[in-house]
């Protein structure tokens, strides 16, 4: 089939000329799908997603063909059905809203360039569509972070009769992934994650239709305890996190890591459901009372402000104590945020890797910037319903990425790119001449996969079917601040350090960029635990009463 490789640039500019009406209808003319492909420019963002929702398809393994007469037909195109468990794109904060929004974005920016063949990326991708009959195409649902939510999506996207699934991007949280990436797996669809980072999840014989693009728990507890012992010079260190599978494992292998470097850990749980300020303040008073000032800190971020204002209260913010968020994905300080007084001197370690700036990463920053109302039309119509309603839970306006987000395409964004990129080349390497593929092809396939992705070296370990820690690196930012031209104070969260990992070492080495300065200002860190007074007189007069002690217990005996 001759497969045209289309102008990256075209899906940006709203003033390409409109497709004639002779030209639509033909489009949607199931006989003429092949002939149309080879002649007509598929330049816009969600053209094969509109082609597979109009066209009869055939269901040959795990994709949807559609062709003129049988599977032999070497001009067929076959589509891979990609829905996504986007969680908080219906949350009623816009902030958190919008970061999911461009992770969409991203899968979705992944998907064109993939069907496309554009490879200003993943060079891997450049002319693909003239070598492999996939086609990629996704929808959008909303997990609110529960489980149960999610297996519901899964189980009625598998039984569905229309539009059935190839394969699945896994919900943000583990505690959501691991339910659905089972059910997924019983029906035989691969699901990969871009978020879900618990180390329960690399477990192959428990879920062996799930991947993910990012590194497990156990690796990120590992990087941070690598930081405390090369930067901060940790001895004691006392540990809150959330009280779920998330955070329960971070706890666990955080401590582990930990002990084996020979630092002395005390943890303390907190429950990010029931959001309890007395909770909160109970277990910080516990860790106040270790006094231990060295704390990291492992809370979602709408716990996170709590947290800091509580501990501000009890005194345990400020030069002598050093605070470590070890999963949060801050990239920017709000005016009047608790994180202008508490941020400077923090080292902030996301469990989401460094954002490694070289060709790839900057040609999918630039490809993010460059998206047009044409793709932000298109995207808004792939949002979810809001309940009961016609209307749609989030949006963004005109000229939102090139505009408002300049230089942040997003937390997560580079990582939902290199899923999708994953998820389609593994599809191209599982195909077989017309027999496409199962989900068990699909998923070993996935895990065969290596390219130079937006987040860096892409490669999946096999025996855990997660993203192997050699080719992942994680960043130490900090918040500094700074006073503008008119004495304007303002906060900006910067990139100070990244840990790259020691091959066969289970650990990571510290790359400087720039100098880390602690709360005080100083290279120096605060102890960890401060050395304890002692009144030396009142234990010279200890000694004397033991003396005197013994004196009269042995004339008496």
């Amino acid at each position: 089939m001759a497969f045209t490789l289309h102008d990256e640039n075209a899906i940006m500019n709203p003033e390409r000329s409109r497709t004639p009406l002779w030209v639509l209808a033909l489009l949607l003319c199931c006989r003429c799908i092949n002939a149309i492909e080879g002649s007509i420019s598929a330049h816009q963002m969600g053209y094969f997603d509109e082609l597979h929702e109009t066209s009869p398809l055939k269901r040959v393994g795990n994709v949807g063909v559609a062709e003129d007469s049988d599977t032999s037909n070497d001009e067929s195109i076959a589509f891979c059905h990609v829905p996504g468990l986007y969680d908080l794109i219906c949350h009623p904060a816009p902030a958190l809203a919008s970061y999911v929004y461009k992770e969409v974005a991203a899968a979705f920016l992944a998907m064109h360039h993939f069907n496309n063949g554009i490879g200003t990326v993943v060079k891997e991708l450049e002319g693909i569509n003239k070598r492999c009959p996939i086609r990629l195409t996704g929808e959008v649902i909303d997990t609110s972070f529960r489980p149960t939510k999610a297996v519901q999506a899964v189980s009625s996207i598998i039984h569905r009769e229309e539009s059935k699934p190839c394969a699945f991007i896994g919900a943000r949280s583990s505690d959501a992934t691991a339910p659905s990436a089972v059910v997924s797996g019983v029906f035989g669809y691969p699901q990969m994650s871009y978020t879900a980072t618990s180390p329960r999840l690399s477990d192959a014989d428990d879920f062996p239709y799930f991947r993910r693009i990012i590194a497990s728990d156990d690796e990120a507890a590992k990087a941070v305890v690598s930081f405390l012992t090369q930067v901060s010079r940790t001895t004691h260190v006392a540990i809150l996190t959330v009280a779920d599978v998330f955070g329960t494992s971070y706890n666990k292998n955080f401590v582990e890591a930990a002990a084996k470097s020979g630092i002395v850990t005390r943890s303390f749980i907190i429950d990010e459901q029931r959001k309890d300020e007395q909770d909160i303040k109970t277990q910080l008073k516990l860790i106040k009372d270790t006094g231990f000032r060295h704390i990291v800190l492992i809370v979602y971020a709408t716990l996170m402000d709590q947290v800091f204002e509580q501990a501000d209260a009890l005194g345990l913010i400020g030069d002598d104590y050093f605070w470590v968020l070890g999963m949060s994905g801050i990239t920017e300080i709000e005016e009047g945020s608790i994180l202008e007084k508490v941020g400077p001197g923090m080292a902030i370690i996301p469990e989401l890797g460094a954002k490694i700036h070289g060709e790839s990463y900057d040609g999918f920053k630039a490809a993010m910037n460059n998206l047009g109302d044409e793709a932000i039309s298109f995207l808004n119509s792939k949002m979810p319903l809001k309940p009961g309603s016609n209307e749609t839970c989030f949006a963004v306006e005109s000229g939102f990425f090139s505009e408002m987000n300049k230089d942040d395409p997003g937390i997560f964004s580079h990582l939902a790119y290199d899923t999708v990129v994953s998820i389609g080349l593994g599809a191209c390497g599982a195909t077989k001449n017309a027999t496409y593929f199962d989900g068990q092809q699909h998923a070993d396939a996935i895990s065969e996969v290596k390219f130079e992705g937006a987040s860096g070296y892409v490669v999946i370990n096999p025996e855990t079917n997660t993203r192997d820690p050699s080719s992942w690196v994680y960043s130490v930012n900090t918040i500094e601040r700074k006073i503008g031209p008119n004495g304007n104070e303002t906060f900006e969260v910067v990139e100070v350090l990244h840990l790259e990992p020691i091959p066969d070492q289970n650990a990571w080495f510290v790359e400087k960029h720039k100098t880390f300065f602690f709360a005080d200002g100083s290279i120096d860190p605060p102890v960890s635990l401060p050395a304890v007074d002692v009144d030396m007189n009142y234990l010279g007069n200890l000694v004397v009463y033991g003396y005197v002690t013994f004196l009269l217990v042995a004339l008496i005996s």
